[in-house]
């Protein structure tokens, strides 16, 4: 299980999250739990496409894809930009990624589960 930092605790309170774009949010709070190691940032993973993933931790092909704005119409929850990530999360699964899907929600409502989640799926591979 992983534990808090204190400076998560103030983060969150603080509302970070509200000020700050989902994807700094994330990696802020992977920074605040005992979480490691860095993921890399906006990895290409496909040979052929120019697919990003936001996060990826290479050795262990896991990766995070931070969706924000869902409840404002954004791209991630617009019929083309939804049907254009079912085929990259679907491509990187069948490469042997293990893709995790993060809304701004979630990490408002339970950022430590999901970080938790990422974190075991880390250290089993």
């Amino acid at each position: 299980m992983l534990q808090v930092c204190r400076d998560a605790e103030q983060w969150r309170a603080e509302g970070f999250l509200k000020d700050n774009h989902p994807a700094d949010a994330f990696l802020e709070f992977w920074h605040g739990y005992d979480a490691i190691p860095d993921p890399a940032r906006e990895f290409k993973f496909h040979p052929k496409r120019r697919w990003l993933f936001d996060f990826a931790w290479l050795d262990q092909m896991v990766a995070v894809e931070v969706h924000g704005a869902t409840f404002a119409g954004g791209r991630h929850v617009r019929g083309t930009g939804f049907d254009k990530d079912r085929e990259k999360v679907n491509a990187a699964t069948a490469m042997g990624w293990a893709v995790f899907e993060v809304t701004t929600t979630m990490l408002r409502k339970d950022p430590a589960a999901f970080v938790s989640q990422v974190s075991a799926t880390i250290a089993g591979r």
